[in-house]
């Protein structure tokens, strides 16, 4: 056989494996992506909401088992959501309502994906797949972050979890203490100034 019909079939034998492998990748994309386009809403609120939790928790939510974790977890999102916490041997959170929290990373990135599928260029790739999942972060992070613990100082422990306070805890008990010791000075003042009439 002639040496150029040799490259000629090289050459269509290469560019029928690059269809194939083009069509093969497309046709996973296709399978896997109804997939991630559900699942995105409820993993960006389940991430959102309980970042601060399981950092507060430390070792202990890393050492956990995958039970142990899945009761941690539903009792983070019903005591965050509604204060109450279906295990009572393990960690609870507080009932939080936090509107700062709404925005976080989860709502600014899928805001930025939903902004990318608006742009007026048509061989711009995938926009209609990154404005659905961009709406569906911006929806998870949003509600997450609604209720997600406020901003305070984390504690972290080693051992069991039902004793670890939240992360918004500490801010509750500092402020009682703080009123405690103000109400004691004035106790104090007004001893103090009854002494000197």
């Amino acid at each position: 056989m002639p040496l150029s019909n040799r490259i000629k079939m090289a050459k269509h034998r290469g560019k029928y494996t690059k269809q194939v492998a083009k069509g093969l990748g497309l046709n996973i994309g296709k399978s896997i992506w109804p997939y991630v386009r559900e699942l995105t809403t409820p993993l960006t609120f389940i991430e959102q909401i309980s970042a601060k939790d399981r950092e507060t928790l430390g070792s202990a939510w890393d050492n956990a088992g995958w039970i142990q974790k899945g009761k941690i977890m539903l009792n983070i999102i019903t005591s965050r959501t509604s204060g109450f916490a279906l295990f009572k041997d393990e960690y609870r959170a507080q009932f939080t309502l936090n509107p700062n929290g709404v925005i976080n990373k989860w709502t600014t990135t899928g805001f930025a994906f939903w902004v990318y599928s608006k742009v007026p260029i048509k061989f711009l790739p995938l926009r209609s797949k990154f404005g659905a999942i961009g709406k569906r972060m911006m929806t998870g992070g949003g509600v997450g972050g609604l209720f997600d613990a406020k901003d305070g100082i984390s504690q972290t422990s080693n051992a069991g979890t039902r004793h670890i306070l939240p992360p918004d805890a500490n801010r509750g008990q500092a402020i009682i203490q703080y009123n405690r010791a103000v109400d004691r000075y004035n106790k104090n003042d007004t001893v103090d100034g009854g002494f000197d009439a």
